[in-house]
C-alpha cells in the first residue's frame, strides 16, 4: 500500500497518516511499528533487499573472484531496489550512514547487517589473512554508499554509468585490501 502511495503521489507528499488510511488501520497502530514514513520506506526496501540477498546466496558462485562476487551482490541489490527508486533518495541517509555502534532503528540495522554479513563472509573466503575491522568496514561502506547514492540520483539512461561506478568502487576496495594486507582492519604500520 505505501509503495503505491509513494509512487503515485511522491514521497514528500505522503504522510504516515496517509499510509495508515490507505492500509485501513489506525494511525496509532502504524506508529507502533513505524515512527516515520522513512521507516516505512526502509521496511519496503528491506524486504526487496532480503529477497535479492537470498537469491544471491542460493546461486553465488563460490569459485568466483572477490571482485566478481561483490559486483554481483550489489547489482542484484540494485535490481531489487528498482521499484523503490523514486522514493529511495530520502531514506539513503538512514540506511547508508556508516555503522557507528549507536542505537539504530532495527530495520535500518538489519539492512546494513544483511549486506555487511555477506561481505564479511566473502572476505573470510577470499582474503582470510585480512581481518575485518572498523577501518575495512568503514571504507567498504563508504564506497557502497557512494554507489547507491549515484544509482538513486542517476536518470535511467545513466544506469551503465552506475555499473562503471560500481566496478571502479569494487576494484578500489579490493585493491586497497590487497595493498593493506593484515593492516587493513585497523592495525597500524610501524612509522619509519
Amino acid at each position: 500500500m505505501a509503495h503505491r502511495l509513494f509512487a503515485k503521489r511522491g514521497f514528500a507528499a505522503v504522510t504516515t497518516r496517509d499510509v495508515a488510511r490507505a492500509a485501513d488501520i489506525a494511525t496509532g497502530t502504524l506508529f507502533n511499528y513505524f515512527r516515520t514514513k522513512e521507516a516505512v520506506a526502509v521496511a519496503l526496501a528491506a524486504v526487496s533487499l532480503a529477497d535479492a540477498r537470498a537469491a544471491w546466496d542460493a546461486r553465488a558462485a563460490r569459485t568466483a573472484t572477490l571482485d566478481e562476487q561483490l559486483f554481483t551482490l550489489i547489482v542484484d541489490e540494485l535490481r531489487a531496489l528498482e521499484p523503490h527508486r523514486d522514493y529511495f533518495i530520502p531514506v539513503l541517509e538512514a540506511v547508508l550512514k556508516p555503522p557507528s555502534g549507536a542505537a539504530d532503528d532495527p530495520e535500518t540495522a538489519a539492512v546494513r547487517a544483511g549486506h555487511l554479513d555477506r561481505v564479511r563472509g566473502l572476505l573470510a573466503t577470499h582474503r582470510p589473512a585480512v581481518p575485518t575491522g572498523p577501518v575495512t568496514e568503514h571504507l567498504y561502506w563508504s564506497l557502497y554508499a557512494g554507489v547507491l547514492t549515484f544509482w538513486a540520483a542517476a536518470p535511467p539512461p545513466d544506469r551503465d554509468e552506475t555499473l562503471a561506478v560500481l566496478d571502479h568502487s569494487v576494484r578500489a576496495f579490493v585493491g586497497w585490501l590487497d595493498a593493506a594486507g593484515p593492516t587493513a582492519a585497523g592495525a597500524t604500520r610501524p612509522r619509519k
